[in-house]
């Protein structure tokens, strides 16, 4: 039975993010026609190229959105959206793929809550060392970048548990300093994906 409504409850989410089904009250997927009351009960928001010229400010009144997608929006300025996200520190999931950033601004770490972030399939060379004041991150996807090599401040996120850095040139990374790497993420059981699968 268990097993059946965990079903039931994926095929719900996967109608809703394919654009299939209607979103429930607490979800959305457009935020075109979104009445005042509705972004008070605003969980999750799945935006999926839309065309936003800006972000609106009734979003602050979002104070329990959980999760946000936000992908394939690179005709925004995601860096000022990002700024205008210190209204929703309880935010703890936050998928920025595919999304052309090639620049990350240090209010991020206003998101305190967070513990999934997605900055996967983007030209991210450098991130700011103000990730590294997310204490409840969990999961980091940064595959797919321009990444050089990994940030000093991973080992300050105590509660990391998987690692996802595939795609990037690690140029900067020798055998020696990988292998410190890997020797921190065994002792920490840190899951660290180096390569593509």
């Amino acid at each position: 039975m268990r097993r059946l409504y965990f079903l039931f409850c994926f095929l719900l989410f996967w109608q809703f993010a394919m654009g299939q089904a209607q979103p429930p009250s607490w979800a959305c997927r457009d935020l075109a026609g979104l009445a005042g009351e509705q972004f008070d009960s605003l969980r999750v928001l799945y935006l999926y190229e839309k065309e936003l010229e800006d972000w609106p400010k009734e979003m602050r009144q979002a104070k329990g959105l959980r999760r946000l997608w936000l992908r394939k929006m690179s005709y925004m300025d995601l860096p000022v959206i990002l700024e205008q996200l210190q209204y929703q520190p309880q935010l703890e999931q936050l998928f920025l793929s595919e999304n052309e950033l090639a620049f990350l601004p240090a209010s991020i770490a206003n998101l305190q809550a967070l513990r999934i972030l997605y900055l996967d399939q983007n030209e991210l060379d450098q991130l700011p060392e103000a990730l590294g004041q997310l204490q409840d991150l969990e999961e980091l996807h940064l595959g797919d970048n321009q990444l050089e090599q990994l940030p000093a401040w991973l080992e300050d996120l105590p509660n990391l548990k998987k690692l996802y850095v595939q795609g990037n040139p690690l140029s900067l990374e020798t055998d020696e300093s990988r292998a410190a790497w890997e020797e921190l993420f065994k002792e920490k059981k840190i899951h660290c994906q180096w390569n593509k699968q």
